[in-house]
Order: C-alpha cells, then sequence, then structure tokens
C-alpha cells in the first residue's frame, strides 16, 4: 500500500479569549421502571413491521434526558498547559493527503500552550500546538449545476481527539465513555467473572486504562441522544445475529467492532507527525515539525490579529461559572457540546440561532440568524437539517419532552468559542461561554472515577438488554460481581 504524501495548504492563527475553569461533566446513566418501559415501547413500535430497522437519535430524544445525560455536578476540574486564564493561539491547518486513491482533504483544529507570536507574525519555532479535532472531507465535482462553487463537499470524518494524559492527574486511571468502551467493559467484566468461577484468579484488562492513551471520540457522541441510540443500535445488531447460528457467548465482541473508532494514527498527517517524534499516535507538534513535512510551512502560516472590532471573552467577564450543580448549567453544557456535534454533521463550522418552545402552540421555534459552511461549496441544503435534528434531537431532551418552558440564543464558532444565553420558564437568560478550540478536554465520553465507569456500563446494560428480545448471557449479574 503507497505511502500517503503530505501537501501543508494553508494554516490560520489567531489569538482565544482567557477563561475560568472548565470541568469534567461525564456522562452518567440513571434508569428508572417508567422510562425504561417508554422507550421499549418505541422501540418495539418502530421494529415490529422491520426488525432491523435502525435506531436513531430522534426516536431516542426526550428519553434519553431520563436515562443517559451529562452529569450535574462536575467530576473534576480540566487542565490545560499553564491554565484556562492564559493567553494563547488557536489555529486551523488545511492539510491535503495524497495517495493511491486519490486526494483526501483534511481539516484540523486546535491550540498553542501560549501566545507564542511577535507584534511582526513572527512564530516561536518550539510552540507546541494541540490537534483538538480534526475532520476530512471527500469533494467531488457537482454536475448538477446546483453548486455554485463547481463542486460538492462531504463530509467523511469527524472526531475530538482525547488525550489521556491530560485527563491523568497524579498518575490517576482513564476510562472513556464511547460505545466501544463500555461494550469493552462489560465484556471484561464477563471474562473477569468467568474466570473468578472457575477460581482461576482475576483478569487485568489492558484496555480499559486509558491514562497513557490518545484516542477519537465521534462528534455525534456528545449529543446524548445519539449517543444512547448508537449503543442500543450496535447491540442489538450483535445481538440479532446470534439468531442466525452466530454463537450469543460473544455478542459483545461484535458490538465492539461494530462501532469501533480507528485510532488517531491511522490518520495520514497524524501519521507524519508519530514518524517525525518517534512514537505513535503523537498528535502535537511545532513549527519545526511542520518544517520538515513542508519547508514553505512559514508561506502558509496566517496569524491574523484580533482587530478593535473584536472583543475576546476576558476571564474578568461577568459571565456565569461552569461550576455550580444547577439545572440550568447541567442543560448548557449538554448544548455546549451537541450543538457542536450537529454543526460538523451538517458541513457547517459556525452558527448564530435562536430557539425556544415558549410558542402558542408550545411547539419549537428554532431560526438561523448567520451560518457558515466548512467550505465554500453550497452549504444552504444543510440548514434546514440542522434545525430539523436540533429540535428533533436535542430540544426533547433539555426540555424533558417539552416540559420546560426554555428560550436560547446560540452563537457558535467550532475553532472559537460557543456562547450560550439560556433563559428558563420566561426569566432573564443567563450566559455561558465555552471554548471550543479546546472542547475534546470537556468531551463528556471519559471519566477518572472508576465507580462512575462501572457505573455507566451498568446502567447501559441494563438498558440494552431491557430493549432486546433475545436473551444473551446474564450481564447483570455480572457486573454487580466485577464491581
Amino acid at each position: 500500500m503507497l505511502a500517503s504524501r503530505i501537501v501543508i495548504k494553508d494554516m490560520i492563527l489567531q489569538e482565544t479569549g482567557t477563561y475560568g475553569p472548565q470541568y469534567a461533566r461525564p456522562y452518567n446513566a440513571v434508569t428508572s421502571y417508567d422510562v425504561l418501559e417508554n422507550l421499549n415501547h418505541r422501540i418495539e413500535e418502530t421494529t415490529r413491521m422491520n426488525p432491523t430497522a435502525k435506531i436513531n437519535g430522534s426516536l431516542i430524544a426526550g428519553l434519553s434526558s431520563g436515562l443517559v445525560m451529562p452529569s450535574a455536578n462536575w467530576e473534576r476540574e480540566l487542565v490545560i498547559p499553564y491554565g484556562w486564564s492564559e493567553r494563547r493561539l488557536r489555529f486551523i491547518l488545511e492539510v491535503e493527503a495524497e495517495t493511491g486513491f486519490g486526494t483526501e482533504i483534511y481539516f484540523f483544529q486546535g491550540y498553542t500552550e501560549y501566545l507564542g507570536v511577535s507584534h511582526a507574525g513572527s512564530i516561536d519555532p518550539e510552540m507546541v500546538f494541540y490537534i483538538n479535532s480534526f475532520m476530512r472531507i471527500n469533494r467531488s465535482r457537482d454536475f448538477t449545476g446546483l453548486s455554485s462553487a463547481g463542486f460538492r463537499d462531504v463530509i467523511t470524518e469527524t472526531a475530538q481527539v482525547i488525550n489521556g494524559r491530560f485527563h491523568s492527574q497524579n498518575n490517576g486511571e482513564v476510562y472513556g465513555l464511547r460505545p466501544e468502551d463500555l461494550f469493552t467493559g462489560v465484556q471484561s467484566s464477563y471474562l473477569s467473572s468467568a474466570l473468578s468461577g472457575v477460581n482461576e484468579g482475576s483478569v487485568i484488562d489492558t484496555r480499559i486504562n486509558r491514562s497513557t492513551d490518545v484516542f477519537r471520540s465521534r462528534r455525534a457522541n456528545a449529543i446524548p441522544s445519539n449517543f444512547l441510540s448508537n449503543v442500543i443500535d450496535t447491540y442489538r445488531t450483535a445481538n440479532n445475529l446470534a439468531d442466525f447460528g452466530q454463537s450469543s457467548e460473544d455478542i459483545y465482541s461484535r458490538a465492539i467492532q461494530t462501532c469501533h473508532e480507528a485510532s488517531p494514527y491511522e490518520n495520514p498527517f497524524i501519521r507524519s507527525i508519530s514518524e517525525i517524534k518517534g512514537m505513535q499516535n503523537i498528535t502535537y507538534f511545532t513549527m519545526n515539525d511542520l518544517l520538515k513535512i513542508d519547508s514553505a510551512i512559514a508561506s502558509k502560516t496566517h496569524y491574523n490579529p484580533i482587530t478593535d472590532a473584536v472583543r475576546l471573552t476576558q476571564v474578568t467577564d461577568n459571565i456565569e461559572s461552569w461550576g455550580d450543580a444547577s439545572m440550568k448549567t447541567q442543560l448548557a453544557t449538554v448544548l455546549s457540546n451537541a450543538v457542536s456535534g450537529l454543526m460538523v454533521e451538517n458541513m457547517l463550522i459556525a452558527i448564530t440561532f435562536t430557539s425556544t418552545n415558549m410558542t402558542l402552540n408550545a411547539q419549537p421555534d428554532t431560526r438561523i440568524m448567520y451560518a457558515q459552511g466548512v467550505t465554500t461549496a453550497d452549504m444552504r441544503q444543510y440548514h434546514a437539517n440542522f434545525v430539523r435534528r436540533f429540535e428533533t434531537e436535542v430540544l426533547p431532551d433539555i426540555t424533558h419532552q417539552n416540559t420546560i418552558p426554555i428560550s436560547v440564543l446560540i452563537s457558535a464558532d467550532l475553532y472559537g468559542e460557543t456562547k450560550i444565553e439560556i433563559g428558563l420558564d420566561g426569566e432573564y437568560p443567563t450566559p455561558y461561554v465555552t471554548p471550543s478550540w479546546g472542547d475534546a478536554l470537556l468531551a463528556p465520553v471519559v471519566t477518572t472515577n472508576q465507580n462512575e465507569y462501572h457505573g455507566l456500563i451498568t446502567g447501559v446494560e441494563h438498558i440494552v438488554q431491557n430493549v432486546t428480545s433475545s436473551s444473551g448471557p446474564d450481564m447483570g449479574s455480572l457486573i454487580n460481581n466485577y464491581v
């Protein structure tokens, strides 16, 4: 297989604001009989005529708020080099990877460790750039004439990059909470219980602790309804295969394979940086590293100073702290994560919109005020889809199936920051700001609390067993033994 040829097309740098402390709120599961019965009924209605029908986020939305949501209480304060109040740069790096199968376009987004640029625009060659997320775009010519740009772009991959070392404090353990990680945890508990049952000792599963790992997480994992529907649909698919002659003993291996997320090392640019550093899965670099890929990188790097017309968020601004456990802060957390996930799935990098259910008929009213696409291709077709999915996959969860009157004004920039003004029941809106340029640190799919990890495994296992008619191993008791 031919190695990829990396071509750096452009890198844009801009200063970030400064922020107060940011906190981790990982997913947790709270199951109740009523919500599980409603979930089971919805899935039965959907799959009655078509047992293999896909379970999607819009079907789960409204119920996931009673099953899986980011925790109301924050778990820990998040660590970033030199702290959140440090002035630093954010970057957008456009890369083309030429392979034997064609050209792939990648956009990498992230931040630096400090503000290492002079007034003249000279960049510290040893300043570290951290990759926060990336997307891959497939570009094809448009023969329909509908696109003014003459080509059509489709996002084929988008993910946040999660570095376990950033989450591991004092060499503590780090647990992934992606669907793949949860199925791995359940399978590990099954193996541990099986061995203890025959007095063969215990299992030390090296897949569990991610404290030294760098792994990726799909942006859609940050949308609770999508996260839960993916877990349920993956398990149902793996379980249904057992009905066609395959063994039921390893349903979880099939589930892990179905929802597996590739290593960042498979990305051609990350692989090139890793080879330069002499280690796998290296997701940071310096200008000197880029020089080894492209000797003309200096001419392709553009520093855009902040003008007087642009005001950056400052740590001293009167913005609501993320450090309380109120419902409003929890809902703002869901919005911050979910909107970013919906944006990339609809080819958007920036959007400003309002949404409310405080209407005459209590139906949601969402209006886009501004939107910017990933590329210069025609993005208008995605605007209506963003509104539809926000109203069907996100609003039902944050309004608890339309029982909470809410109004929001959201201005989100994947490469900058997300500003949220949220008001409940007609009250004056409360402002929150998320540094989106580092939102992989805030992703709800990682925890350092072993009890939270096992609690989510137990809850998710209870959910999938409840909605699956075919009986697999009695994993509930196995998990209890493991915990």
